[in-house]
């Protein structure tokens, strides 16, 4: 139903799932499942491929880089365009193959254009512009290589019993298979072989040292071999071997000439013990040599510092020599080499002991520890001690035990690191930041150390007060009297147990008494929210106080901290008065007057002392005593708070409302007093009391009651239904009035559309006949409408119902029928006027009157003529209104086409354009359906107009001086009716100066009608001294059709000559 044809025939519709479906784009791009090297992965292989996952498949762009940059500095290892070969495509995968391999243990990230790859609908991945997002290292592949060799390569004068020894590029262990052989240089027979995994075979760091079993002999030459399996880095890297005789070759010294062997060293400081072999072939006695070396044999350093025989030494074993290290080394080193080098005239071969630690530094020593300070940064000086003068770093401990535990702290400020001896040494410890509490106690304790832990020196004990006062916030009080509760919040930063005073203030927090009349918990307070006490206020207070503070002071086990303070509020520690009774009316008393004397009985009040000064009646007419029934006095005087002076507490209270209200006659009333004390408190309602009022002299009725009104329709009036008032009372009636009322059902009749009417008779006791008739405006719902319409006696003549008046009030009641109704209210829509080709338009109004909704409205359209001539109905077109429900309207658009050649003439519909609810949908008006018509007029032609004279004379006439009038023609000459007809000028030009200010008769605007004229009287004043002579000016009549009060050149125009002979 939703779409149809103009001769009404409905679109079948959609109903199945297949006519029209369809998919939405992808408008996702592709996104990182996995990476290969994961993001942060080490060890990765040299030749590994960078393989990409995406969340779906992908292609590759036509531009964009991938590129592998190191992270060391950022430089590039490779760029590969992302069209390139070595950039493959599987589905969601993508493979990177570099050409180069990665370096060991180098870090390497990866950076993608964001054209590099995209989805099938074109989406491309965002790619990656960080240095975070893919990086990885590579594994380590470097085996270590040889530093050095000893005996060097192609050595000579080699000790016949020196040990090998390799020093490599980074620290290794022995292999668990592979053997070292040593050959003889001249057959390259073997001479010794000695597994890796030989106890012969020692390896210290980066340092390995081969002890051949046999001796070397003399002046020959040999060369050293060692399997690729003997010596490996951390990461399993082979050391790749010596498989060649020129790598490491020697020959060993000629045994005349004295050389020293098998070096070793007993002692780790101070005096060492060297021994060592000597050998000599001639047995000559010879001097010695020693050196030491800290940097692993790269440089040696020759030493005097010993004790024990260093001449005259004979060739043998053992021989020994101690070595006075402290002269040369006050430090600790890790690595030390010995070399011994023998002299009988000739130096001989040196022999090299095996690297091994000395330590002779002293360590340093921190005194004269001092404390500055009492709570959060605490400046600690000392003395710094270092015998050989060394700079050490210290560290900081603190005891809060007086010294039995230690706790160490980095919070501190000030050179802790390459601090050189001396005094007053300082550095500040923050000390808030290890303990957030009261310690009377504490001691610090400073250690040095300049490569060894040295003696520390700790300060005396001091007193720090670290602890965070405790505050109390959000201080609420809850209650009005007696016992207050009061929630609060406690914090403490160190989380101490605190103990609270409570106190109050009456005058608004000027002064402040503190309070022990409470309930709850005082002391030993965890903090935390929620927090309540109860304060017995009434134990310290038993008035009303309109400005109470309290406010809570919290300690903890150092001092007091921040109180917290509540807002004003107020507690009414007064004890209301009683509740009293009403003596007087009785209840359920009946004839009461209405102004009646009321009284109450006795009452009591808790409160020793108190006055009680007024007393408050209320009057309601009904029983529940809400505010809105209460009566009223007059026009606007409650009855609530009528105050009198009251006895005292025993005493009683009478007031007489004779003179200060008027109740209603015949009226059922509900009665309550209280009294207030000298503070201004009320006591208890009375138990509300029932009495009735008298009954009114005139006692009007109405017949028939309910008055029914029949049948309406909306915008028609029911027909006059009479009825009678009557009047059974004991006095006359003299001015009846009426007050009349809504009617009310589905929707509401305004009581302005009910008339009521009788004879002004004045009415004893007896009968007056009446009418009722009900207007039912348009769009009222359909239904059963009933309202009360009151006839009443106004006694004061004052058209208003008061209370005391006799009235009655007559039930009326009225059936609205459903009916469709349209309207157009204006009979004629005249869309103005156009040339022949214009376009021109208006607007219809169409309202729906009547109480059913309309759904189905159709035109029906007939031609506009002009005598034999005529518009055709299809130039023009009405909008159709959608549905109209009750009340509501419509403003149809009228659109009208005038053709090129119509001929000039005023056009109005024949017959009129009707607008029908079409309620079968057969687009023809039925009977039984409900329509509406309007006329269309349209005017068809050119506004022209004449001024029929060709020029008008203002006579003769002397300076200063009003001429004689003149007058002119105007006439409409076209079909067009012309409603803006203005004149401009003349202004009269002549030998003197220009002469204006024409005045014209009727005012202007004018309207003309078609063929009509309008006479125009024209006069001019002449200003005194005007020189004489002939003037004259020219005057336009124009249709000012835009009303800009300007002649355009499209509007209707003539004009007139006028002149004037001054004298």
């Amino acid at each position: 139903t939703c779409f149809r044809d103009s001769t009404g025939n409905f679109f079948a519709g959609i109903a199945d799932s297949t006519t029209w479906n369809f998919t939405a784009a992808d408008i996702d791009a592709p996104t990182v499942v996995s990476l290969s090297p994961a993001d942060e992965a080490t060890g990765v292989a040299s030749q590994a491929n960078l393989v990409i996952t995406f969340s779906e498949p992908v292609s590759k762009g036509t531009t964009g880089d991938i590129v592998i940059r190191r992270a060391s500095d950022t430089s590039v290892f490779e760029t590969i365009a992302a069209t390139d070969t070595r950039v493959t495509v599987s589905g969601t995968q993508v493979t990177i193959n570099p050409a180069g391999a990665f370096t060991s243990l180098a870090g390497y990230y990866v950076q993608i254009s964001g054209t590099c790859f995209r989805d099938a609908t074109g989406n491309f991945y965002a790619g990656i512009a960080d240095t975070t997002t893919w990086n990885f290292t590579a594994a380590d592949i470097d085996a270590p290589t040889m530093v050095s060799l000893s005996p060097g390569d192609n050595a000579t004068g080699v000790a016949t019993q020196a040990n090998l020894v390799i020093t490599f590029s980074e620290p290794v262990t022995k292999g668990t298979t592979g053997d070292i052989v040593i050959r003889r240089a001249s057959d390259a027979s073997v001479f010794e072989t000695i597994a890796a995994t030989d106890t012969r075979v020692t390896v210290v760091g980066n340092q390995a040292a081969i002890d051949p079993a046999g001796t070397f002999d003399s002046q020959t030459g040999y060369y050293v071999l060692i399997a690729p399996t003997c010596f490996l880095d951390g990461a399993g890297n082979s050391f790749a071997g010596i498989a060649a005789s020129t790598i490491w070759s020697f020959s060993t010294a000629n045994v005349s000439l004295p050389a020293i062997a098998n070096v070793r060293t007993t002692g780790s400081s101070g005096d060492i013990l060297l021994t060592y072999d000597l050998s000599q072939g001639d047995s000559d006695p010879c001097s010695i040599l020693v050196e030491y070396s800290l940097d692993g044999a790269v440089s040696w350093a020759s030493t005097t510092a010993l004790t024990g025989s260093t001449t005259g030494l004979l060739p043998g074993v053992d021989k020994t020599v101690v070595w006075n290290s402290n002269a040369n080394i006050n430090t600790n080193q890790p690595v030390v080499l010995v070399r011994i080098t023998p002299n009988d005239g000739t130096p001989g071969t040196a022999g090299s002991s095996l690297g091994f630690a000395v330590n002779n530094n002293t360590p340093p020593t921190a005194f004269n520890v001092l404390a500055s300070g009492a709570t959060g940064d605490i400046t600690l000086t000392y003395d710094l001690a270092d015998a050989e003068g060394h700079p050490c770093s210290i560290s900081v401990a603190f005891s809060l035990d007086g010294g039995t535990s230690w706790t160490n702290t980095t919070n501190l400020t000030g050179s802790t690191t390459s601090i050189f001896p001396g005094t007053a040494r300082s550095v500040i410890w923050h000390s808030a930041t290890d303990f957030s509490t009261y310690q009377p106690t504490v001691q610090a304790r400073i250690t040095p150390n300049d490569g060894s832990p040295g003696t520390p020196g700790s300060t005396s004990g001091f007193a720090v007060n670290n602890n965070h006062l405790p505050v109390v916030s959000g201080v609420s009080p809850s209650g009005v009297a007696n016992d207050i509760t009061i929630t609060y919040t406690l914090a403490d930063p160190d989380g101490d147990n605190c103990d609270i005073g409570v106190e109050y203030s009456l005058d608004g927090g000027t002064t402040f008494a503190s309070t022990t009349q409470l309930t709850g918990t005082t002391t030993a307070l965890a903090p935390g929210p929620g927090k309540s006490i109860i304060w017995h206020s009434y134990q310290d207070f038993t008035d009303d106080q309109p400005s109470v503070k309290v406010r809570i002071q919290p300690a903890d086990y150092v001092a007091s901290g921040t109180a917290g303070e509540s807002g004003s509020f107020a507690v009414n520690n007064n004890q209301a008065p009683g509740q009293p009774t009403i003596a007087s009316p009785m209840a359920l008393a009946t004839g009461v007057p209405v102004n009646p004397f009321v009284s109450s009985t006795a009452f009591a009040d808790g409160d020793a002392g108190d006055t009680h000064l007024k007393t408050d009646w209320e009057i309601f007419d009904d029983p529940g005593l809400a505010g809105g029934n209460r009566v009223w006095v007059f026009a606007d005087d409650a009855l609530a708070k009528t105050w009198t002076n009251v006895g005292p507490a025993t005493g009683t209270f009478e007031n007489a409302l004779a003179g200060k209200v008027q109740l209603f006659y015949e009226h059922s009333y509900w009665a309550r007093c209280r009294f207030f004390d000298n503070h201004g408190k009320p006591g208890s309602w009375s138990s509300p009391l029932q009495f009735t009022t008298a009954s009114h002299p005139v006692q009007l009725s109405a017949m028939p009651a309910p008055l029914d009104l029949g049948f309406g329709t909306p915008t028609f009036t029911i027909a006059t239904v009479p009825f009678t008032v009557n009047n059974s009372g004991i006095a006359t009636a003299f001015n009846l009035k009426i007050d009349t009322g809504n009617l009310v059902g589905p929707g509401t009749i305004d009581e302005a559309n009910i008339a009521i009417t009788f004879p002004p008779t004045p009415l004893g006791s007896g009968s007056l006949p009446a009418t009722c008739s009900v207007f039912v405006p348009a769009a009222t719902p359909a239904g059963v409408y009933t309202g009360s319409q009151v006839v009443f006696e106004d006694a004061d003549s004052d058209d208003i119902r008061d209370p005391d008046e006799a009235m009655v009030s007559l039930p009326v009641q009225l059936t609205v029928s459903s009916v469709a109704l349209v309207t157009i209210p204006t009979p004629l829509v005249d869309v103005g006027y156009g040339h022949p080709g214009d376009v021109v338009s208006g607007n219809v109004p169409c309202v729906n009157n009547g109480n059913v909704s309309l759904e189905h409205l159709f035109w029906i359209k007939g031609n506009l003529q002009s005598g034999a001539d005529f518009i055709s109905l299809g130039n023009y077109s009405v909008t159709t209104p959608g549905v109209l429900v009750p009340g509501d309207s419509f403003l149809a658009s009228i659109t009208l086409s005038i053709s090129p050649v119509q001929a000039d003439g005023n056009y109005v519909s024949s017959p009129a354009i009707v607008l029908f609810e079409d309620a079968n949908a057969n687009f023809t008006l039925d009977a039984g359906e409900v329509s509406a018509s309007f006329s269309l007029a349209c005017a068809v032609g050119y506004k022209v107009l004449d001024v029929l004279e060709a020029s008008a004379s203002l006579g003769i006439a002397s300076a200063g001086m009003t001429t004689a009038t003149a007058t002119f023609t105007v006439q409409n000459t076209g079909v067009i009716a012309l409603s803006n007809v203005r004149a401009q000028g003349p202004i009269l030009s002549g030998p003197g100066s220009p002469i204006s200010g024409v005045a014209l008769l009727p005012t202007m605007p004018w309207s003309i009608s078609p063929s009509a004229t309008t006479s125009v009287q024209l006069s001019v004043p002449i200003p005194g001294g005007q020189t004489l002579g002939v003037y004259s000016g020219t005057m336009i009549v124009w249709e000012d059709d835009n009303a800009n009060l300007i002649v355009d050149p499209a509007e209707a125009t003539d004009t007139i000559l006028i002149d004037l002979t001054v004298e």
